[in-house]
């Protein structure tokens, strides 16, 4: 490396830098109950990251910044259930 080298960004293509993975399973339960001819109820339970796997976001990528640069900043939202019902006449 040459002295006038030093200071630069390598002649590397932008946006190569690749984040951590996404591992999240979603489930949803749900039951009709007939009540008449016309009316009908329906019960919904819905889980979201049900296995609770950690999902990072954020990775430091800016060279100015040294204390955050190549750290994980920040993670999305843990395991998390929905209930709902819904009447339909």
């Amino acid at each position: 490396m040459s002295d006038g080298d030093y200071g630069t960004f390598s002649p590397v293509a932008r946006n190569i830098l690749s984040g951590p993975g996404w591992n999240q399973v979603d489930m949803s339960f749900a039951k009709i109950i007939q009540i008449a001819e016309k009316r009908r109820l329906e019960i919904r339970a819905d889980g979201f990251n049900i296995f609770n796997h950690t999902q990072f976001n954020g990775v430091g990528t800016s060279f100015f910044t040294p204390a955050t640069f190549g750290k994980v900043t920040s993670a999305r939202d843990p395991r998390s259930f929905m209930v709902g019902a819904r009447l339909q006449f």
